[in-house]
């Protein structure tokens, strides 16, 4: 077997490696087998009878179905099966899965969306290209795209690990913990998509490879912004303003939603943050940030009217009983549905321009907010926050 491959085999743990139809030999494959492969699935002829289902739909209950479907499976494992399809391992798992090729899953991944997405509508999604800057909430948000046949080309950015802690929203388990927040989710997109096109930045965002991050070889089509550093949000609007790349913020708020569209694409003269700061001053970019500096700029940019009594009384409580501001597992699940919702829009060119909305899940409802998250409540506990500020 060809040496890159093998040595792909032992010290790749990030990435796939695939074996192409028609560029292996059975004896490679067999010597492929016998390198600390753990586990083998064959899922290449299930895969074949989904597809003759999507492609022969009006055959489906009918007395001739049966046979044609032998037939095509057939020619597929002609001269042997084991040497039609591709061939996927997984070295951080040890699996090597047989299974269809790029093209044909695409079109398996993609048709239970048929109709709801035209097949046109699916190859302009699928070239799409995505950056997430942070991956706590960000890795849901890489998933639901990849999920919805969005961003084959993705970049994915994070400098840190996964804690236990995370785990109350996000969708990884305890094998997890400790490991990076980017490797971790790279190989949660290639096992969806093996064939993805993943760019991994685990040093995070910094001012060295932002503009990579935004450009470089292939430039984005858009960014999620899921940084914790208010600095560096700032920077990654700046390079997005420069590079005309639209820049979408899904702020988790308790039980709402606050979603920041901001379209440079459309209008790269727009004002960061919709012009909430003011101008972007050297202090912004370089001031070590105080835990009472983040309330106040936090509260700036997101607005007190749209945080709950319990948010505040959180942040009053950061470095006190709680390490950092909670989130609530349900909330950010929609946060990701809403995510890949608005690539869609801008994607497809629908109606989608800079905005700044409050999804409250209580009004959506109709229903009452939470009994202690009361006008009076919310005022004495941003009062208190303020007054801490101001001291610091």
């Amino acid at each position: 077997m060809d040496d890159k491959i093998m040595k792909g085999i032992h010290n790749n743990m990030t990435a796939p490696i695939i074996l192409l139809e028609g560029h292996y030999t059975e004896t490679e494959l067999s010597q492929l087998k016998n390198e600390k492969i753990w586990n083998f699935k064959d899922i290449y002829q299930p895969q074949l009878t989904e597809l003759f289902e999507i492609l022969n739909a009006q055959l489906i209950g009918m007395p001739e179905f049966e046979g044609k479907l032998k037939e095509f499976i057939a020619e597929r494992s002609v001269p042997k099966s084991e040497l039609r399809g591709n061939y996927v391992y997984y070295p951080w798992s040890g699996l090597l899965l047989h299974m269809v090729n790029e093209e044909e899953l695409n079109i398996l991944r993609t048709n239970r969306t048929n109709n709801l997405i035209t097949r046109d509508e699916q190859k302009k999604l699928a070239k799409f290209s995505a950056g997430v800057a942070g991956l706590s909430f960000g890795n849901g948000i890489a998933l639901s795209l990849v999920y919805s046949g969005i961003a084959n080309t993705i970049k994915i950015a994070d400098r840190d690990i996964f804690e236990t802690t995370n785990l109350n929203r996000v969708r990884v388990g305890l094998p997890s913990v400790n490991e990076s927040k980017p490797v971790v989710t790279a190989r949660e997109i290639y096992e969806i998509n093996p064939y993805a096109d993943i760019s991994i930045y685990s040093d995070g965002i910094t001012t060295e490879n932002i503009d990579s991050f935004i450009g470089g070889d292939t430039k984005l089509n858009v960014v999620f912004d899921v940084v914790d550093s208010f600095a560096m949000k700032v920077r990654l609007r700046l390079a997005a303003k420069q590079a005309k790349v639209p820049v979408i913020m899904l702020t988790s708020l308790e039980d709402s939603i606050l979603v920041d569209v901001e379209r440079f694409d459309l209008d790269p003269s727009a004002e960061i943050f919709h012009g909430l700061l003011g101008g972007v001053t050297d202090d912004l970019l370089t001031k070590e940030m105080t835990e009472q500096d983040k309330a106040k700029y936090a509260m700036a940019i997101v607005g007190p009217e749209h945080v709950s009594y319990r948010n505040l009384l959180s942040l009053s409580n950061i470095g006190k009983s709680l390490v950092s501001r909670p989130h609530l597992y349900g909330t950010v699940s929609i946060v990701c549905g809403l995510a890949s919702y608005i690539v869609k829009r801008i994607a497809l060119g629908e109606d989608m321009p800079s905005m700044r909305t409050h999804v409250a899940f209580n009004e959506v409802l109709g229903i009452l907010p939470n009994k202690d998250d009361t006008p009076q409540a919310r005022e004495t506990i941003l009062s208190q926050l303020m007054r801490n500020s101001a001291k610091n």
